[in-house]
């Protein structure tokens, strides 16, 4: 381990026209400058390929792949594959580093002697113009331990660390051992189970707060978002999971931050198929087939539960609320969205809060509560619904 080690950059991209310039400026701004740029271009329709081109013009550094649509997997395995640097940085055309990402991360790998380092994520959503930081903290972990605090199994849904591919120095070696064994049929989390995995191998993990990398989030139709065979990779994903942890005996914590993860996924992906057969509105107590219902929440899971309330028919949909609501467009969701306040116009036997982070559940009941909502018609998520068990058979057969 060195600090003049090479380091693999690598770039998968996917109709990015309009945000991949702004990605590739930061990553050869780098002040490390023994780096490696590997971009993967998994079947762009748009003119990505000749963003690409043109960048590979002005930098040596810069190596290009061209593939036809595979996802983001496989457009990363290209990259690994490729890769000839003692490091790998997986960098999203979406995103921006900074420009000391490299040299900072490397040498406090040095410092450390540590397997993995990460930084804290600048997350911009570009949909409301707020911005967060998501810290990690300043400390030096064992990997187990590091990948046991990944997931919270205490509440849902939290997530105590970055939990992707994104803002860490890894190992390349690691990174080809992980890559090589990659179900191809995951395409939702499988940086997530990756990252416990990886953190479980490692002798040392080390964060830093320093927010060097910055995501953006788009937000575009959910539509558009929920048209794959999500369900389908959710029971890859489990197998994956299943098999790869019990080759390292992880213990029964680990199992639970995997049980966590794949019904968070069934809830904003594929609620149907995951939870169509309950009598009951999963997850949430006492809402039974007939119900009148509000739904608070238009992101992800408010989405996916919206459109099986109108497709399932076991249900009547009386509306759904949401604190950004003059921000959604019809067109951009299943129903109209319409301000809390709304409430007092309606007539329902419950809302239900159809957002998964605790203390935004919180503060909407909180809301609620300040419109004169009665608590015994409020439903936020019961945790002790979040296992396997309200699942179709399948998800109970490996364990």
């Amino acid at each position: 381990m060195k600090n003049n080690d090479k380091i693999s950059i690598i770039i998968p991209v996917y109709n990015s026209e309009n945000t991949l310039e702004r990605c590739l400026n930061s990553v050869i701004s780098q002040d490390y400058t023994n780096i490696e740029i590997l971009i993967v271009d998994d079947g762009s329709t748009d003119k990505s390929c000749e963003i690409i081109k043109a960048y590979q013009q002005k930098d040596p550094r810069i190596k290009a792949f061209f593939q036809q649509n595979a996802g983001p997997n496989a457009a990363r395995k290209k990259g690994v594959d490729a890769a000839t640097g003692d490091w790998i940085v997986f960098v999203d055309s979406d995103d921006s580093i900074d420009k000391s990402l490299c040299s900072t991360l490397l040498t406090k790998a040095v410092e450390t002697r540590s397997d993995i380092v990460g930084c804290s994520m600048r997350v911009i959503d570009m949909f409301s113009g707020n911005e967060e930081i998501r810290c990690a903290d300043d400390e030096t972990y064992t990997g187990h331990e590091a990948s046991l605090s990944v997931i919270s199994t205490d509440d849902f849904w939290v997530y105590n660390r970055i939990s992707s591919f994104l803002g860490y120095i890894f190992p390349a070696n690691t990174i080809k051992r992980i890559f090589s064994k990659i179900d191809l049929n995951i395409i939702l989390s499988e940086d997530t189970i990756n990252t416990l995995l990886i953190d479980w191998d490692a002798d040392k993990v080390t964060y830093i707060p320093d927010p060097l990398y910055t995501a953006y989030f788009h937000r575009t139709s959910l539509t558009h978002s929920h048209d794959r065979d999500f369900f389908k990779s959710e029971k890859h994903l489990y197998n994956y999971g299943m098999i790869e942890m019990r080759k390292r005996n992880m213990p029964d914590a680990s199992f639970k931050q995997l049980e966590y993860l794949i019904m968070l996924n069934m809830m904003i992906a594929c609620y149907s198929d995951a939870f169509g057969h309950l009598d009951g509105l999963y997850p949430f107590n006492g809402v039974h087939t007939g119900s009148r219902v509000v739904v608070y929440g238009a992101g992800e899971f408010g989405y996916e539960l919206v459109r099986y309330i109108i497709q399932s028919e076991k249900y009547t949909l009386v509306g759904c609320l949401d604190k950004k609501a003059p921000l959604i467009k019809e067109q951009d969701f299943v129903c109209k969205v319409s301000l809390a306040e709304k409430i007092k116009e309606m007539s329902y036997d419950y809302v239900v809060v159809a957002v998964t982070k605790p203390k935004v559940r919180k503060s909407i009941i909180d809301n609620l509560h300040a419109l004169q909502v009665p608590n015994d018609k409020i439903r936020d998520i019961d945790v002790s619904k979040i296992n396997y068990k309200y699942l179709p058979g399948f998800f109970n057969s490996l364990r």
